[in-house]
This record gives C-alpha cells, sequence and structure tokens, in this order.
C-alpha cells in the first residue's frame, strides 16, 4: 500500500508507521477531505494540480508541510510539484530545521538555503524562507493556508484553482521555554498525520 516507504530514511518510516488516522477529529477530517475533493476535481490522468502551503514568514508550519508533502508525493508516487511560501518576508527558523533532523531528515546547508532529503533514492529538497511573488506560480495550483493570520492577510491568488485554510498553532509562542521542542515536534506530526492522510487517499 505504501510503496515506497521502504526508501525512506529508517526514523522517517518509523514515525509515519506510527501515525494514526483515526485519531484525527471529525473537524480536521471535514478540512483534510475538503482538500481532497479539490485536488481529485482538479486531477485529469493523474495530472495532479501543483499545492503550495503559506504561512506568514514561511519560517515553520509551511516549512514542516512543504517537508511532509515532497516525503508522502515520493512515497505515494503523486508527482505533485510543491511549494512553500509567505505573506511577509522571512527566515527559516532554526527551531524548525532541528526538529526536522530530529525526525530523521538529512539537512546541509549551503550559503542561505537548507537542503533536506528523506531519501537515498530522491534528491535533496531546498528549503529556504520566501515570499510568494518570488515563486512566480502559474496555473493549475491549489493554495493550503497553514496560519490563519495569512488567511486573512494574503493578497488575492487569482490564478490559485482553490484556496483552503489547513491552519495550525503557532510554535513561535513556544520559543525559549521548556516546552518549546515538544512543541515543535506535536507540530511537525500533526503535519505529517494530516499530509498522509491526503496524499494516501488522493485518486
Amino acid at each position: 500500500m505504501i510503496s515506497q516507504i521502504n526508501k525512506v530514511h529508517q526514523s522517517i518510516k518509523e514515525i509515519i508507521l506510527k501515525l494514526k488516522e483515526d485519531s484525527i477529529s471529525k473537524k480536521r477530517l471535514e478540512i483534510l477531505n475538503k482538500i481532497l475533493n479539490e485536488t481529485n476535481k482538479y486531477t485529469i490522468n493523474k495530472n495532479y494540480p501543483n499545492i503550495i502551503f503559506i504561512c506568514t514568514q514561511n519560517s515553520r508550519r509551511s516549512q514542516f508541510a512543504e517537508t511532509w508533502a515532497h516525503t508522502f508525493n515520493f512515497i505515494f508516487k503523486k508527482n505533485i510539484k510543491i511549494y512553500s511560501g509567505g505573506t511577509s518576508k522571512g527566515k527559516l527558523n532554526s527551531r524548525t530545521i532541528n526538529v526536522l533532523k530530529t525526525n530523521g531528515f538529512k539537512v546541509k546547508k549551503e550559503s542561505n538555503k537548507y537542503f533536506l532529503n528523506f531519501s537515498e533514492n530522491y534528491n535533496s529538497v531546498p528549503l529556504h524562507s520566501k515570499h510568494i511573488n518570488e515563486l512566480y506560480l502559474k496555473d493549475n495550483f491549489i493554495t493550503i493556508m497553514t496560519c490563519s493570520d495569512a488567511d486573512k492577510n494574503c493578497p488575492v491568488i487569482s490564478n490559485s484553482l482553490s484556496k483552503i485554510l489547513l491552519s495550525y498553532e503557532d510554535p513561535k509562542k513556544f520559543d525559549d521555554t521548556n516546552q518549546e521542542t515538544n512543541k515543535y515536534i506535536e507540530t511537525s506530526q500533526q503535519i505529517a498525520l494530516e499530509l498522509f492522510y491526503i496524499f494516501k487517499n488522493l485518486k
């Protein structure tokens, strides 16, 4: 069922195998199914719309989402182009990178960009904070907002097929507290669980 699960790094595989879809609340399932329905609606002969995750500074939640989406895109062989961006110019937070390393992703830094790898069978993915205007998005993409602030303040994306709010609590509020690491890990794992559900159920 998960055709390429054995090709991802062992720690990442272990996290994925422990994901419990039955723990997703009914309210969250309604949102996830909306994303599924919209994506499937615009899918023709396995040609999926692209997906972009947007948060305010593209430093935490949208980066987790992009990372896990690339991973499940590979595992389920969906061949979807995945992006993330911010409504304002930010910086990829080091805490995000640290948690991704804890999750088992291999990370290298070159200049101001990070390169993340989840499998020896797939090229590393570049990660850095970017404003949505830097992405030069064309038609055929679905926008997923990972925070309510960005959803309210996001400029109109006229060529987006659909814009859906899938918000997560901002782990930033726990920076420099004794809950910091746990909250970042919880955020990463919730995003992993919900994106697993989406990619698993795409037609």
